[in-house]
């Protein structure tokens, strides 16, 4: 009996092997390309303290995989879609969680604390669906910016 629980559990562990996974390849893009496609909604990059985080995100993502950011402008109803084609591998803006995109991407938590009125709506990160190590990655530079804020 104590054979078979050694053998599953070596079983299990081995394929848990390379957890989280980018079925798309997303973090591995970035690592090989050395670029990282961030898009950015026109109605929120003009923040200066929204842009502030969102550009101190942006610089520690590049610290960590080596890659420089490319950046376009555009609404999110033309950048949400080139997100999910594969065309960005992220974009900055205000969304609420309950957003109608929210069945569509993964929305990382808030970039930074802002000193927001309750009505709005926080500056995130919106990611490939899926893509488990490049969101992950982002939420841990994000969680640690936050943690820093001084605010």
């Amino acid at each position: 009996m104590e054979r078979l629980f050694i053998f599953i559990s070596l079983l299990v562990l081995t394929a848990c092997n390379g957890l989280p996974r980018d079925p798309d390849g997303t973090l591995s893009r970035i690592y090989d390309s050395g670029e990282i496609r961030v898009g950015l909604i026109d109605n929120t990059a003009h923040d200066d303290e929204a842009w502030g985080n969102a550009a101190a995100l942006i610089s520690r993502l590049e610290r960590h995989t080596s890659a420089t950011a490319q950046f376009e402008r555009g609404s999110a109803a033309v950048l949400i879609p080139r997100l999910e084609a594969g065309e960005f591998d992220l974009v900055l803006g205000r969304f609420d969680v309950r957003s109608p995109w929210s069945t569509r991407v993964s929305f990382a938590s808030p970039i930074a604390y802002l000193r927001l009125p309750p009505e709005a709506q926080p500056y995130r990160a919106a990611l490939p669906m899926g893509e488990n190590a490049w969101i992950e990655m982002v939420e841990n530079e994000s969680y640690l910016l936050r943690a820093e804020s001084p605010t």
